[in-house]
């Protein structure tokens, strides 16, 4: 799904970015009519998904994401500049974030991962990531179904049709 001039309410026309919270509210709200009431609110993280200019960018980088995410585990949601759900994904937060970037720049090289390097090398630039904790495998599964149903990921719809083989 992508929150352009139909959904005014998601996006600064004048800075050509996501409003978080808006589009927060509007998950949460959607989450609470399916049952779901373990968040009661995201954070939101922007980094800009780019191949580093140095293995000290590279370092700098890697640091601020372990220290945003630490150890903990649940679900989080990128959105690109221009309001498109790109994906949505469950976990041990740093990990993830921490290989979809790498991943944004052709670098990381594990398990079955030729998909996730398809596609956000494709999705490079300013990204925010909205995460919430959620402890239980089951419950972030839960969760991560109904926000792909409610949101449609752009990686969804790219491997439904195809595209990222």
């Amino acid at each position: 799904m992508c929150f352009d001039e139909e959904y005014a309410p998601f996006q600064d026309k004048n800075k050509g970015s996501i409003q978080s919270r808006d589009i927060e509210k509007e998950i949460i709200k959607y989450l609470m009519k399916r049952g779901i009431t373990s968040i009661q609110s995201f954070n939101c993280f922007s980094i800009n998904h780019k191949e580093p200019e140095s293995i000290v960018e590279m370092k700098r980088v890697n640091a601020i994401i372990r220290s945003e995410f630490k150890n903990y585990k649940g679900v989080y949601i990128y959105i690109d500049d221009s309001g498109c759900v790109l994906y949505v994904g469950i976990r041990k937060l740093a990990e993830r974030v921490r290989f979809h970037y790498y991943e944004s720049f052709g670098k990381y090289s594990g398990k079955n991962c030729e998909k996730h390097i398809k596609f956000f090398t494709q999705h490079q630039g300013n990204i925010n990531i909205l995460w919430a904790l959620i402890e239980t495998k089951e419950e972030q599964r839960r969760i991560k179904k109904e926000l792909t149903d409610f949101l449609q990921p752009k990686y969804e719809t790219m491997k439904k049709e195809g595209l990222l083989y």
